[in-house]
């Protein structure tokens, strides 16, 4: 048995030792390459995030007023702070550095963003409408957060055009 400690069929003395000698190391440059490719991506998502929130943020200022344009672009900058938020975790679980994995956990609280958005709204509307004129718009506050979503599928469409173009160049 494996509590007893005999050998597995794999001849070590744990079953985890049968896939520790099979890994090879990483190519330093193929690992550069992928966190170059990593790092650009992150930050393609943050330029489409914050691109789409400008102007879907001025098509509501246009369509349908002030109150509803505020509201959106508080939203659109909770979901800038969710993808920061998120960025860290990602990093912190990529990362061989125990405490930056540990970090990294803490990175959970990006959870807590929509909640507090709505916390907010139910508790404050009033007091930026008597400081700020501002009626806030829970249905707005919220489209506006969803706005990484649009990046994200911003760089989908970039991809797939990019593979149906060297697809073609193959052709």
């Amino acid at each position: 048995s494996l509590l007893a400690g005999s050998s597995s069929s794999s001849g070590g003395k744990y079953a985890g030792e049968a896939y520790s000698q099979n890994i090879m190391p990483a190519d330093p440059e193929v690992t550069a390459r992928a966190n170059e490719k990593y790092a650009e991506t992150k930050g393609e998502l943050f330029v489409y995030t914050l691109l789409t929130g400008l102007v879907v943020g001025g098509l509501c200022n246009n369509l349908y007023g002030q109150d509803v344009a505020v509201s959106y672009g508080a939203g659109c900058a909770a979901s800038l702070f969710y993808l920061r938020l998120l960025s860290r975790t990602v990093d912190a679980v990529a990362s061989e550095d125990a405490t930056a994995q540990v970090g990294g956990a803490g990175g959970q609280a990006r959870l807590l963003v929509p909640a507090v958005l709505v916390l907010f709204y139910s508790k404050q509307n009033q007091w930026v409408l008597d400081n700020y004129g501002v009626k806030l718009n829970i249905i707005a506050i919220l489209a506006g957060f969803f706005t990484y979503k649009a990046g994200t599928f911003g760089q989908v469409l970039k991809s797939t055009v990019a593979l149906m173009a060297e697809d073609r160049r193959r052709s």
